[in-house]
């Protein structure tokens, strides 16, 4: 087994016996990775605090021989966001931004421009920058990176411009559907406005660095929840954290 050097961001851990810990990990250059910790529960604990959630480290990977688990060797810390784990608000922003990679990314499939989305997200939630936008922005980001994203150039039926001041998203048909198609697609649809739609179209390409120009009305927010609410879990398969439910802002 020879060893394997990588950055990597700490997903979540559980105990494993009396004194080791299966901690959850997404590395630059594997993808997402379980990984155990010898020792990491024992009172000679020499991981220290860089297997906490969240935390950026550089890494030292055996692989094992036989099943999936990797063998931590080392975890240096480059930045632990510490401040994330202090805020309860930051940490279920983050925590929700985590779930949705766990539930989108297949084990050892790398994504380098996953793995800094999720780093400058982390980032820029550390630096008190809008968390509604931060993780609007990565969910827009990681479903549109993962070919998952719904398309707004067009109707996803007939390719016809969709101008209409209130749009129908059909969640199943992948985007947009035109007044003149929706009945095509069994009805229903999500309405949302061309605001709302123009800002996730532009953030799906746009660098991060410039979403917190964005000031966004509490009915868009809760336009752009619903739309992503409904994309994710159609897409997974699976509930998500409902982090509404705990938010104190």
């Amino acid at each position: 087994m020879s060893l394997i050097k990588t950055s990597g961001i700490i997903l979540n851990s559980r105990p494993m016996g009396e004194y080791d810990r299966i901690v959850g990990i997404f590395t630059e250059d594997i993808g997402r990775i379980d990984g155990i910790a010898k020792g990491a529960r024992s009172f000679k604990n020499r991981f220290g605090g860089s297997l906490e959630p969240f935390t950026h480290c550089r890494l030292g990977l055996f692989r094992k021989r036989h099943g999936s688990l990797y063998r931590i060797e080392s975890a240096d810390i480059v930045n632990s966001f510490s401040q994330v784990r202090k805020d309860l608000d930051l940490i279920l922003h983050s925590s929700s931004m985590v779930d949705v990679l766990r539930k989108i990314t297949p084990l050892e499939d790398p994504s380098k421009p996953i793995f800094t989305l999720l780093l400058r997200s982390l980032d820029r939630i550390s630096a008190g920058e809008h968390i509604d936008n931060v993780l609007f922005f990565y969910q827009i980001q990681i479903l549109h990176l993962s070919g998952l994203g719904l398309r707004f150039d067009g109707c996803v039926k007939c390719n016809r411009k969709v101008t209409d001041f209130s749009r129908t998203i059909s969640i199943a048909e992948g985007g947009l559907v035109c007044p003149a198609c929706i009945n095509k697609t069994g009805g229903g649809g999500i309405l949302a406005s061309g605001g709302t739609i123009a800002v996730m179209q532009r953030w799906q390409t746009m660098v991060s660095s410039h979403i917190n120009r964005y000031r966004l009305a509490e009915s868009m927010k809760n336009e752009m929840r619903g739309i992503l609410d409904l994309q994710l879990g159609h897409v997974t398969g699976k509930k998500l954290i409902d982090i509404r439910r705990y938010v104190t802002r």
